[in-house]
């Protein structure tokens, strides 16, 4: 690698963390992910997640942890419907991302349900802190 290369990318880029992106689509009440999240000082999160949310844990710079993404059936992580995934993330400055939206975003056309889910979004990724 070229030295202006390796200066561009420690400079000028900023590592965000993971996002994890479930493609899928389903039905309201019914849960589209598992996962666990397992970080280096042994603590812990399990969660479920339905269709149409956004979740973020922080995990800050140089950090990382393990994650087990267990999809239902129709909904998929990158190895085929239904398959399990175990990685390693590394966090960022935002952190590590579950996307359970989809793809396209799905908005409701009344103005009212789509502003709801717009907020619900940018309060779950802390779009805009308070200070």
């Amino acid at each position: 690698m070229t030295l202006p290369l390796q200066k561009f990318e420690k400079d000028c880029l900023i590592n965000l963390g993971t996002c994890i992106a479930v493609s899928g689509e389903g039905k309201s009440g019914q849960d589209c992910v598992e996962y666990k999240l397992t970080f280096d000082d042994g603590n812990i999160i399990e969660h479920r997640l339905p269709p149409g949310e956004i979740v973020l844990h922080p995990l800050p710079l140089e950090k990382s942890a393990t994650i087990e993404v267990r999809p239902m059936r129709g909904f998929n992580v990158g190895e085929g419907s239904g398959k399990t995934v175990i990685q390693k993330v590394t966090g960022g400055v935002v952190g590590i991302v579950i996307d359970t939206r989809g793809r396209p975003l799905k908005l409701s056309s009344d103005h009212k349900e789509r502003q709801e889910q717009l907020t619900k979004w940018n309060q779950a990724l802390n779009v805009y802190p308070k200070y």
